[in-house]
């Protein structure tokens, strides 16, 4: 009864309802002014950052957190062709590219753990190659990626099945 009353003479709360944008604003004024006043007190987590003087004190938020939730309200207005990128901007291979140095320099610049392998134009994607079965080949100028990777295919098939299901093969 004392609530209903109050309710009439003061009003109901208004709840504060923030949108994304509001909210993403608060969270990075948040982060700015943390950033600004050195954090004091008791600190939290295993991370670096808070194991050093400076660090983040209990309840604030870090600017990688910060990151994160942001990246995270942003996310729903993200849409599929933002994040793809034309085939002509794709770093691929075509399987008749000789295993010489060249290819493994572009490859190990390219600094990407999967790509993918065509045959005679880019939309005729065959397969992928994963890097890291690059790793430790010397240069074979002789063969073509196609016939290298068939090799693998073949001495991993005789040296055992394991090895076998972690290959990738295009052809």
């Amino acid at each position: 009864p004392c609530a209903k009353l109050l309710d009439l003479i003061v009003g109901k709360e208004q709840q504060s309802i923030l949108d994304r944008r509001d909210l993403r604003a608060l969270i990075q004024q948040n982060c700015e002014r943390g950033e600004q006043q050195p954090c004091s007190g008791k600190k939290r987590g295993n991370s670096a950052k808070r194991g050093k003087a400076g660090g983040v004190a209990l309840g604030q938020i870090d600017h990688d957190e910060t990151r994160l939730v942001v990246s995270a309200l942003d996310f729903c207005s993200q849409t599929a062709s933002s994040c793809l990128r034309g085939l002509n901007e794709v770093f691929m291979l075509d399987e008749d590219e000789p295993v010489n140095d060249s290819l493994l320099t572009r490859v190990r610049k390219a600094g990407y753990s999967r790509v993918p392998i065509y045959s005679e134009h880019r939309s005729n994607i065959l397969g992928v190659l994963l890097t890291k079965d690059l790793v430790g080949v010397g240069v074979r100028p002789d063969q073509t990626l196609k016939h290298w990777a068939r090799s693998r295919s073949d001495q991993a098939r005789t040296e055992n099945a394991a090895a076998l299901s972690r290959l990738t093969p295009w052809w």
